[in-house]
């Protein structure tokens, strides 16, 4: 299951990945992770919730900020995060209700179908 959602300019593909293909993919160890090369977020299916998609949406708006590119402080990485949110906050949380919606509606439908 995939949703595409435009942020900063780039689409990026949020996942829902079962819980073998995530494995196989990232381990065990997670139930999420940003991939920001493919500009794509993974999310492990058993475990989806706004949590996790509010996490990685701040991946997503961190690494679209380019500052892991930088040599920084953690004072300074602190605030840029903090910047991040107060600039983008609104929009990673419409976001993520955006895909959350997405994904239930097409498990809804999935299963409807059945």
């Amino acid at each position: 299951m995939e949703v595409i959602v435009n942020i900063k300019g780039k689409d990026w593909k949020y996942k829902l990945l079962s819980d073998k293909t995530y494995d196989k993919l990232h381990g065990d160890t997670s139930n999420g992770i940003t991939l920001p090369d493919e500009c794509e977020v993974h999310i492990r299916k058993s475990t989806m919730n706004s949590n996790i998609l509010r996490h990685e949406s701040f991946h997503v708006f961190y690494f679209s900020s380019l500052v892991e590119t930088a040599d920084l402080t953690a004072l300074q990485t602190e605030e840029i995060a903090c910047e991040i949110f107060g600039e983008h906050g609104p929009e990673m949380m419409s976001i993520c209700d955006y895909v959350l919606n997405k994904f239930l509606l097409k498990k809804r439908k999935a299963l409807k179908e059945e």
